[in-house]
């Protein structure tokens, strides 16, 4: 998410655009990453409120994204009207390479 207007749909990173520095936030199957504005604080001062906020809206139990339709790899689901190319393109997408690019830190949206 690139603004608090785009995370409208995460409960989480509209909490997170809160905190005063805090201009990216890309959340994933098993990791939060947070952008800072290079001109704020420095990470040593961001990170306790950016942790409390975390740990705190995980202990209130809302969910992370409010539509996961709009977040999820539909993309790449198979639909009946594909051709044996677009087949392949998609499985080899969510076989080999989303994987590997989460290794890194990344997803495919």
């Amino acid at each position: 998410f690139n603004s608090m207007d785009s995370a409208r749909i995460s409960p989480l990173a509209r909490q997170l655009f809160r905190i005063d520095g805090v201009t990216r936030v890309f959340i994933a199957t098993d990791f939060i990453s947070v952008t800072k504005d290079d001109n704020e604080q420095a990470w040593n001062l961001l990170k306790p409120d950016i942790f409390a906020c975390i740990m705190d809206f995980f202990s209130s139990n809302q969910p992370v994204i409010l539509d996961e339709a709009a977040v999820s790899s539909h993309d790449t689901i198979i639909n009946d009207d594909d051709d044996e190319t677009t087949i392949m393109i998609k499985e080899l997408l969510d076989t080999r390479i989303r994987p590997t690019v989460m290794e890194d830190g990344g997803d495919i949206r």
